[in-house]
């Protein structure tokens, strides 16, 4: 007994996936394969980034595999958890169409300190120049 077609071709259609959709599914791979990039350069577990999440291992399991949605506050928190920053960019035909409306804050180094008990170094600088004297103070 000779088998010619097992299967009936019209058994093996796979529906058809619109442009909507695989954009939505490969957002969604690259932000997760970008975060699993970023852990990976950090050097942090999946329990390591839920704790300092405070939240629990399986939770941040689900939203790397997909079986969880993930907000944008959620995406925030995790890069923030592994020293990084998420951005988001919108592109129209390959063009960067984003707008900063809230710029990203710098890290400020502030030196609290009360300037009466630490006194303020002073640098003398002298230029000599055709026998006339300047000096000016640096404070």
């Amino acid at each position: 007994m000779i088998a010619n077609n097992m299967f009936n071709d019209e058994d093996l259609v796979f529906p058809e996936v619109g442009e909507r959709e695989m954009a939505c599914e490969r957002l969604i791979f690259n932000t997760t394969e970008d975060l699993l990039l970023a852990m990976q350069d950090a050097n942090i577990s999946q329990s390591e980034l839920a704790k300092k999440m405070g939240k629990s291992k399986a939770h941040v399991c689900q939203l790397l595999d997909g079986s969880r949605n993930m907000t944008l506050k959620t995406l925030s928190d995790m890069a923030y958890a592994l020293g990084a920053i998420a951005k988001v960019v919108i592109l129209r035909e390959g063009v960067d169409v984003s707008h900063v409306v809230a710029p990203e804050l710098k890290q400020l180094a502030w030196n609290m300190s009360d300037v009466r008990t630490n006194p303020v170094q002073t640098i003398k600088i002298t230029i000599k120049a055709s026998n006339a004297e300047y000096q000016t103070k640096c404070y």
